[in-house]
């Protein structure tokens, strides 16, 4: 199991608007970046459904608790496929640094 916490920041929209992100709707965003095909069949899906649970719960309180395979399929995503430029973005960064420096309890 992993524990990360969840930060959530204030960005400016082009707009001149202010949004609200967090590591979570940094995870979405990277997820429906994916430039390579992500795993299919039914353990892939039911992956993502535990992964989709986690997003909620810690939508509430404020902790993503993952099981390590699906902190894996998460974390491997990030390795392989985070845009290199978001390094710009302190925020962002220091969010996907926690996620993947977090340790195994």
């Amino acid at each position: 199991m992993r524990k990360i916490k969840v930060n959530v920041w204030t960005s400016k929209l082009p707009d001149g608007s202010e949004d609200q992100e967090s590591l979570l709707s940094a995870l979405n965003m990277l997820v429906g970046l994916q430039t390579q095909e992500i795993s299919k069949g039914v353990g892939a899906f039911q992956s993502f459904i535990k992964i989709r649970e986690a997003f909620e719960k810690a939508e509430v309180s404020g902790w993503l608790e993952l099981d390590e395979p699906e902190f894996l399929v998460l974390h491997n995503l990030i390795e392989k496929d985070i845009p290199s430029q978001w390094g710009l973005n302190k925020d962002l960064s220091d969010a996907f640094m926690m996620f993947l420096n977090a340790k195994q309890e």
